[in-house]
């Protein structure tokens, strides 16, 4: 079987150095974060009610986004986040770890035999995470932005969460435990739809596909996904219709924008979806080295009663058209819903399900024709080899040359607007009801002179001058919003030069 590390030896401390190398800067940058828009307003609405009283207010009078609502209010209500803002992005990044490397385990347990010792496991699930970070249409706000992040990001780790118990749940021999699993399915499946509506249509879509693939292919169907699939349904269609989905927020959407003029926005965002996919590096090598896996696993013993189905067909364009097929069906509803409205940071869902249905198109594509390469089952590539290969693709990415840049120009950007909430909460303990601020460029400007008194690089100073491109750029104290004012017990902000030289 090709190994996707080596576990043994120097080439596995070097994968490890790697690995650590890559993880660093992303988190790092969650001490670097900083409330911004949104949070102001979440904040502010757990500070004047009580847990129970905003989540009505924000299911009543917003999405009826219940379960993300949920989890955003443990954090707001039970964390201060003006001071512990890096604790919802470090438990994000930890999660969808912790997701990716519960759902490979389940695939290799059940499906695979225990075919990859665990260190292999443990070792592909940073692969995954990687791979996730690297194809978000938008990382800050899919990552270190709170207000945005536990909406979308949330999604993805339930989801991930719900494939590895579906995969126990349909392919283990019943037990006592069984009526425990379909509870938890059940909980996981309300909880996805109740994050965001692009996760919830591409969840109902995709049970759909599962139970049409059963009966295409002519395999038992097991009844209990009809159980989950209607669970979904229902779900969805009580949130649209007691929620402020139709009477609050669709109103406020482009409301005169013709359905028509939808349709051109939907082709531009399903190129953008699979464009931020097959732009990684990163991913052509982990399908490249899937389907080697799936071609060698295919010849096996061990796959002989798990896909006979598969055999001898050729699966990759079919499977290409039914990906594209499921990104069109949940793009379109959505959008036609919103008249073409839908940030970047909504296709962070999409792209990171989409990621995964194709991988698994790929190893399965292999798995399904173990002859086409024969001398791959007896191929072995030299550990020095495998190492260079996948550190290239994990440092070959745009995302992470920018989370890196962002650690540098982020630790000032922090430090700014550290020292305006420093500023902000000593005059409300104070009760002023005004301030006076530097502007921000001047603000970074001396920042950086403190730490670089003898002046540094051109190059560097660009670097440090940029705004952080990783994590959510929010400079509202210059031009606030009441509810931002209103936050910080405030009246007016000043902003005003002092024309220092440095």
């Amino acid at each position: 079987m090709t190994n996707f590390f080596t576990s043994k030896g120097k080439g596995s401390l070097i994968c490890w150095m790697i690995i650590f190398c890559c993880l660093l800067p992303f988190i790092i940058l969650s001490f670097f974060g900083f409330m911004a828009s949104d949070d102001y307003t979440l904040a502010i609405l757990y500070r004047d009610h009580s847990f129970g009283q905003a989540q009505r207010v924000m299911y009543f009078g917003w999405a009826g986004r219940f379960a993300s609502t949920f989890l955003s209010g443990l954090f707001v209500k039970f964390t201060d986040l003006s001071r512990y803002y890096f604790i919802p992005a470090l438990s994000l990044l930890f999660f969808t770890w912790a997701a990716l490397y519960f759902l490979l385990r389940s695939i290799n347990r059940t499906l695979l035999g225990q075919l990859f010792p665990n260190i292999r496991i443990l070792q592909a699930s940073f692969l995954f995470f990687f791979l996730n970070l690297y194809t978000m249409a938008d990382l800050a706000s899919g990552i270190y932005w709170f207000s945005s992040a536990i909406v979308y990001q949330s999604a993805f780790i339930l989801f991930l969460f719900l494939l590895g118990c579906l995969i126990r749940r349909c392919y283990k021999t019943p037990s006592r435990y069984t009526l425990l699993q379909d509870c938890l399915l059940i909980g996981l499946t309300l909880a996805i739809v109740g994050c965001n509506e692009v996760a919830a249509v591409f969840l109902i879509l995709f049970l759909s596909l599962i139970i049409a693939g059963c009966y295409f292919y002519h395999r038992p169907i097991p009844r209990v996904l009809f159980l989950y699939l209607a669970a979904a349904i229902l779900t969805g269609i009580l949130i649209t219709l007691t929620s402020g989905v139709i009477t609050i927020r669709h109103k406020q959407m482009n409301n005169h924008t013709s359905y028509l003029n939808v349709v051109p926005i939907i082709v531009f965002r399903v190129i953008g979806v699979f464009y931020c996919i097959v732009k990684e590096p990163l991913f052509w090598i982990t399908a490249f080295f899937l389907w080697m896996s799936g071609v060698k696993w295919g010849a096996s013993p061990a796959a002989a009663g798990l896909l006979p189905i598969f055999k001898g067909k050729n699966l990759l364009i079919p499977g290409l058209v039914i990906i594209l097929l499921l990104v069109i069906g949940t793009l379109t509803p959505v959008l036609m819903a919103s008249k073409g409205s839908l940030p970047p940071r909504s296709m962070n869902n999409l792209i990171a399900l989409t990621t995964v249905n194709l991988l698994a198109l790929f190893f399965i594509t292999g798995a399904g024709n173990p002859a086409v390469v024969p001398s791959l089952h007896t191929l072995k590539i030299p550990s020095v080899v495998f190492v260079l290969i996948w550190a290239s693709g994990l440092m070959a990415s745009a995302n992470y040359l920018a989370a890196w840049k962002s650690v540098f120009s982020g630790y000032f950007y922090h430090a700014v607007l550290e020292d305006r909430r420093q500023i902000f909460l000593r005059a409300k303990e104070n009760h002023q009801p005004a301030v006076t601020i530097l502007p921000y460029e001047e603000a970074l400007t001396e920042k950086i002179h403190q730490v670089f008194p003898h002046g540094t690089f051109e190059t560097v100073n660009e670097v440090l001058q940029d705004h952080p491109s990783a994590i959510y750029y929010d400079n509202e104290a210059e031009n606030p919003s009441p509810t931002y004012l209103n936050y910080y017990g405030l009246e007016k902000i000043t902003v005003e030069k002092n024309n220092r030289n440095f």
